[in-house]
């Protein structure tokens, strides 16, 4: 069973997804094409979490999650506007100080559909 990041601070309400469609193409002429979802799990969301302002213990936490749960180690995490948990790993992180024992983070989660 994957860990479950459980930020102490919550992202900010801007933070947001986008979600990625996959799908198999077969174009024939006169413009006419097929399509077909290209396998079971052909939507996946991609979701950019961003906190502010953050004192340096907080964002030292949440650092730490995602330093321990590299891009190829998947964890649970429920976004902030559903109630369930999806399955991510982290493709991006970026801290950035903002004043004395402030920190800022953006991380950029993609959703994974292993067993």
């Amino acid at each position: 069973m994957p860990d479950t990041f459980l930020p102490a601070v919550e992202p900010e309400v801007g933070a947001g997804a986008e979600t990625e469609f996959r799908a198999r193409v077969l174009s024939f002429g006169d413009g006419y094409e097929q399509r077909v979802a290209d396998g079971i799990n052909a939507k996946r969301l991609k979701a950019t979490l961003i906190w502010r302002v953050l004192n340096s213990s907080d964002a030292d936490a949440i650092e730490g999650f995602f330093w321990a749960h590299p891009s190829w180690v998947a964890f649970l995490y429920v976004l902030p506007w559903e109630t369930s948990a999806r399955k991510f790993r982290v493709e991006q992180l970026s801290r950035t100080a903002t004043g004395i024992s402030r920190a800022s983070i953006t991380a950029q989660l993609v959703e994974v559909f292993d067993l």
